[in-house]
């Protein structure tokens, strides 16, 4: 005989079937207590389900706001990419060349385009193109 028999005598498998027979003496009460435990995360989970919705729209909201341009090719408002045509020119020549680089970043034109179709016809919202181009297209929709 082991050691550990003498000091333990039950088995495992004897303390585990002692432990299942005084839960089933309890049955009800952790029935319950599981089915509130059950009841208390679906609601939990309904409210972040509601929060989550709510903080979508109001996000959305936000974000259509913040908007500053119109798209006329694509009719997506949106806050412009501004940059030149090709800065990899422009840091070519300010590494190899630093005045013809300056030069370029001073007089190269800053073009705005839209993130969406990349187009060059971004107008902000409030010119009257931007009014015109809004009428337009709720009169055909």
């Amino acid at each position: 005989m082991s050691t550990l028999s003498r000091v333990f005598p039950c088995s495992r498998r004897d303390r585990e079937a002692s432990n299942t027979g005084r839960q089933e003496g309890k049955g009800g009460e952790a029935e319950n207590q599981k089915q509130q435990k059950a009841k208390e995360e679906q609601d939990r989970a309904a409210l972040q389900a509601q929060f989550d919705a709510q903080h979508a729209i109001a996000l959305r909201e936000a974000q259509y706001a913040m908007m500053t341009h119109l798209c006329t090719d694509c009719g997506f408002r949106c806050i412009p990419i501004v940059g030149r045509d090709n800065e990899g020119v422009g840091c070519l020549l300010t590494i190899l060349f630093l005045l013809p680089g300056l030069l370029y970043y001073a007089f190269a034109p800053v073009k705005t385009r839209c993130p969406h179709c990349r187009s060059e016809s971004v107008v902000p919202i409030g010119s009257p193109t931007a009014r015109k181009y809004e009428e337009d297209h709720a009169k055909s929709s």
